[in-house]
């Protein structure tokens, strides 16, 4: 009897330890820019049942160029991107959705950093979570260059 609830807690340990996180993700956008704005945005749709918990990002500029860190925001359209499943055992689709080329303004500005030129800066988002209908922007200031952004982020 002792054995049988030691494998019903151990099977209880393992499946507890499993909830929460659903898949861990990324999602890229690459860009040849000409005089505009590079725009790479990453959603939490309205009404979603899960939360997304932001782990970092990157950004690389042929050319040195400022670039924002946004919030939120009123999202209009754009090129879809989609997102890659890091541990494809879950075998779960990605909620967020992620555009580039998106129209997306009234965002609240939460970092502001400067890539140098053929250089990367890596952001450390950790601990930043979208919710349902919330979103994080990387936008480039206008340039002509070549611009790649990365997202990572779990869903749970």
């Amino acid at each position: 009897m002792r054995r049988l609830s030691f494998i019903w807690l151990l099977a209880a340990a393992c499946l507890s330890a499993q909830v929460g996180v659903v898949g861990t993700y990324t999602a890229e956008s690459k860009a040849s820019v000409t005089t505009t704005a590079q725009v790479f945005t990453c959603r939490n749709p309205a009404g979603s049942g899960v939360r997304a918990m932001l782990s970092g990002a990157s950004v690389y500029s042929s050319v040195a160029v400022e670039f924002t860190v946004e919030r939120d925001g009123t999202f209009a359209s754009g090129n879809g991107i989609a997102p890659a499943e890091l541990n494809p055992d879950t075998d779960v689709a990605a909620t967020m959705l992620c555009t580039a080329g998106t129209s997306i303004s009234s965002t609240v500005v939460i970092g502001r950093q400067v890539v140098p030129a053929g250089g990367t800066i890596l952001l450390d988002l950790d601990g930043i979570q979208l919710n349902a209908g919330e979103a994080i922007t990387i936008r480039t200031a206008s340039t002509t260059a070549t611009v790649i952004a990365n997202m990572k982020w779990q869903e749970r």
